[in-house]
């Protein structure tokens, strides 16, 4: 009876000292959430689902240690954020609570690189920053998810183009036979899409470019018309 209680003990110990390496080698860098964490990890980091603790408290989504995606913050201060985030920043549409003479305050908008820009309402859904050889643009939302797809159009069809080459502030660029974009974009996202492609007689070949930002998270299809 004595070696099962003595065993199970050191089978207790054990367990424990797994379950604390586990906790110490899955790391949160934002320093003021890094004392305590919970949830799901990646090659080390805070990736995917989770809680943090510290002096301050955020619950939601991570990615390679740091908040990015959807999630809730809580400075010990009493203020509390409670939208997206990238790469550590409050950066997306979200909800800031605070105590400010006197009162309860709530702003709700957009931030960008933790600076708040403005109410979500004059935020456009998508943007065209910049074109070039290029006819209009259409942005059509399927739904939920994180793809971006680039369609090339001309005289009413689709159409192949050449070195059609890709960058984005976040997601997997794909150019493939059948999906040219953006997996798993994070949004606000900015995107710039660079590609040669025949004059509409076909006499030339022109090099074209679009740079454009979509705001509102969704599946969406980019159609550029040459």
């Amino acid at each position: 009876m004595k070696n099962l209680i003595k065993i199970s003990f050191i089978f207790c110990l054990w367990f424990l000292a797994l379950l604390s390496f586990g906790q110490t080698d899955c790391k949160v860098l934002k320093a003021e959430i890094s004392l305590i964490y919970k949830g799901d990890c990646k090659n080390g980091f805070a990736h995917g689902d989770g809680d943090a603790s510290g002096r301050d408290h955020y619950i939601g989504e991570f990615k390679k240690g740091l908040p990015h995606g959807k999630g809730t913050y809580d400075w010990s201060t009493g203020e509390i954020y409670e939208g997206y985030w990238r790469k550590g920043l409050r950066h997306g549409a979200g909800n800031y609570s605070f105590f400010s003479n006197g009162m309860d305050t709530t702003i709700t908008g957009r931030w960008v690189n933790d600076e708040y820009v403005g109410e979500k309402s004059s935020t456009q859904t998508y943007k065209v920053l910049y074109k070039d050889n290029i006819g209009r643009i259409k942005f059509v939302r399927f739904g939920g998810g994180g793809d971006i797809r680039i369609r090339f159009l001309q005289s009413g069809g689709e159409i192949p183009v050449q070195n059609p080459m890709l960058s984005g502030d976040s997601g997997t660029m794909k150019i493939e036979r059948f999906f040219t974009g953006f997996e798993n974009a994070e949004f606000p996202f900015t995107g710039k899409v660079v590609f040669y492609a025949p004059s509409v007689w076909g006499a030339s070949i022109m090099r074209c470019e679009l740079r454009f930002e979509i705001n509102e998270p969704g599946k969406w299809d980019v159609y550029i018309y040459l």
